[in-house]
């Protein structure tokens, strides 16, 4: 690999795959997590006052802070200790009233009970998963019948795909018929994915009863 390419690795490691220390605190403490693309994915799933909103890969919850501003209740689930930590500190004042709950968990292994959310997003995360498949699915079991599933991520082509190129074995980007196939077979109806500036914005429900 040598030394430039080691560095690459430990740089996607710390600040993507597991962000970590103080570029993982710096990328998801300050400098991300409310951008214009990921504010329009709350947008997408039209939050009400009743709603119970799960984030798969949280971050330092900035996103999840907006999201609480109309929401009664929230939590996240992200992999990285650290990011449950910082998330957890962004979002004190609703954890200390019982309104968020950060945990530690796997994304194809949601630590959450069967339709315990109504509305569920996933920004610039799903591009790391390893089984979409299989995390598509949990999405799916722990959202309530009707609920509404949100995902921003990099699209094929474009800036972000370039820049992801040079790690084919832990980056994973789709094009919009591919999220459209794998949306539908994890059950997921009103499906609808949506190409914008080099991302695609995914919206499914679960199926009402």
């Amino acid at each position: 690999m040598g030394l430039l390419g080691g560095i690459k690795r430990w740089l996607l490691e710390v600040a993507a795959l597991r962000p970590s220390g103080w570029i993982g605190r710096l990328l998801y403490g300050r400098l991300s997590g409310d951008e214009p693309m990921a504010v329009q994915v709350l947008e997408d799933l039209d939050l009400q006052a009743d709603d119970r909103y799960l984030e798969v890969g949280q971050g330092g919850g900035r996103l999840m802070a907006l999201a609480l501003q109309t929401v009664g209740a929230a939590a996240g689930v992200d992999h990285s200790l650290e990011m449950a930590r910082l998330a957890g500190r962004t979002n004190a004042e609703a954890v200390q009233a019982g309104r968020a709950h950060l945990v530690v968990g796997d994304a194809a292994a949601l630590p959450c009970a069967d339709a315990s959310f109504t509305c569920c997003a996933c920004v610039a995360t799903f591009l790391f998963f390893l089984r979409p498949a299989r995390t598509l699915a949990e999405m799916r079991r722990v959202l309530s019948p009707g609920g509404r599933l949100a995902i921003l991520t990099p699209a094929t082509e474009g800036g972000l795909a370039r820049m992801f190129s040079r790690w084919p074995d832990d980056v994973r980007l789709y094009t919009a018929e591919q999220m459209e196939g794998l949306l539908h077979e994890a059950g997921f109806v009103g499906v609808s994915v949506e190409e914008r500036k080099g991302r695609l914005f995914c919206y499914a429900e679960t199926p009402a009863r």
